[in-house]
Formats: structure tokens, sequence, C-alpha cells
């Protein structure tokens, strides 16, 4: 919300979506933090979900469905509403998550709710912490294209760095929990390219990541404070 606003309302746009995801991790360091932090973090979001039962009624009643397993179906179709069939790769990885979910929640026994909150929350804050390895967006770069730390510290005022710093420990987490279950595709996009997996677009995404670090007018509506 506080970078790129259209990241956290625009849901549905896959092609904006896939843009973000590469533009916002280009370092390793984020691309690994978030491949082995986002399924755990998923996975505990599926726990709590576990813990609720939902019923649809029946000719002959009510059938009674694991709160994992709806939440899980939910995120598959909307992986497919959003970016097409090849999307239903994610079919055996959310079901495998919806085992780890039930087998975390029995782990947990009593404190299911409370554990599996926890290790989310822990889970989210190592992939917010990746991102300081990360070129510096605008508007914080204080330019229209993507800047480095030193020149951050260099161009911006203490309080205005201590603001960002209690940004990042308290709202970012949150953005990151949000955006967990839909980012998830997109890592598996990201690693089906590198094994050679290719799309048409009229621009190579490449090209696109590169163009935007330079100048990211070119690809949002940026502020860039002066």
């Amino acid at each position: 919300m506080l970078i790129v606003p259209a990241a956290h309302t625009r849901v549905l746009d896959g092609e904006l979506q896939t843009e973000l995801y590469e533009v916002f991790h280009t370092r390793a360091i984020a691309r690994w933090g978030h491949a082995l932090c986002t399924p755990i973090v998923n996975v505990a979001l599926l726990a709590l979900c576990a813990e609720i039962t939902v019923q649809l009624a029946t000719r002959g009643g009510h059938a009674e469905i694991d709160g994992a397993i709806a939440g899980a179906a939910i995120a598959l179709a909307f992986y497919v509403a959003v970016h097409g069939a090849w999307a239903l790769v994610m079919a055996p990885l959310l079901a495998l998550a919806v085992l780890a979910a039930h087998g975390l929640r029995e782990v947990l026994g009593a404190h299911a709710v409370s554990g599996a909150i926890v290790i989310a929350f822990g889970a989210v804050w190592l992939q917010t912490l990746s991102h300081v390895f990360e070129p510096v967006p605008p508007p914080w770069s204080n330019d229209a294209s993507f800047g480095t730390v030193r020149e951050l510290w260099a161009r911006t005022s203490m309080a205005r760095l201590v603001a960002l710093a209690i940004t990042g420990v308290v709202v970012f987490p949150v953005l990151e929990l949000w955006a967990s279950p839909r980012v998830w595709p997109l890592q598996v996009a990201h690693a089906m390219r590198r094994l050679g997996w290719k799309r048409a677009r009229g621009a190579t995404l490449e090209e696109r990541v590169r163009a935007i670090h330079r100048d990211a007018r070119a690809g949002w509506s940026v502020p860039v404070e002066r």
C-alpha cells in the first residue's frame, strides 16, 4: 500500500502481479526468503482454517467440509481465475499444504490457534526482513529510479529513517501476510521460468523489470518525493 497501492487492490491482474513480484524480488536472499517462508505462512493460515468446519446444505441434510480443504479449494480457484490453466500446478502443492496444516494442528494441540498465528507472523517478519537487501524503491529513494541503501541513508533525515523502520516492523509484515497466499503461484512461475517455461508477451518480463528499475514511472504511477 505504501509503495504501489495497486499491488494490494488489483489482485485479479495477473500480469501486474507478476511484474510486481519480479521487480521487488531481485536479490537471491529475497527470493529464497520468500520461497522458504511463504509456504510456512500459508500452511499456518490453513491450520487456522482447519479450526473451522464449513457446512453445506444437501438433499439429505448437510455435509461438513474441513476448513483447510475449503481454504485450499478457494485459493486454487483464485489462482486459476487470475493466472489461467497453468496455475493448476498449484493443486498438488495445496494438497501437501493441507496435509501439513493438519499435522501442524495436531502437533500444536490445544495451542493450535495461537501457535499457528505465531508461526505465520514469525515467517512473515523474516520475509519482510529479506526486503532490506533489495534496491530501495520510490518514493523512499527520493528519485524516480530505484536506489541503494547507502543513497537512502545519505538523502533521508533521521526522523524519516525512524519512521520507515517503524513502518517496516509494524505495517509491512501485515501486508506480507495479506500477500502470501496470492504470491505463492508467482514464486512457482518464477521457478518455472528459470527451468525454461516461456509465455508470450509483448516485451519480455526481464526488459520490463529493467525499465521499471531505471524509472518506476515506466511501470506504474509512483509518487516521487523531492
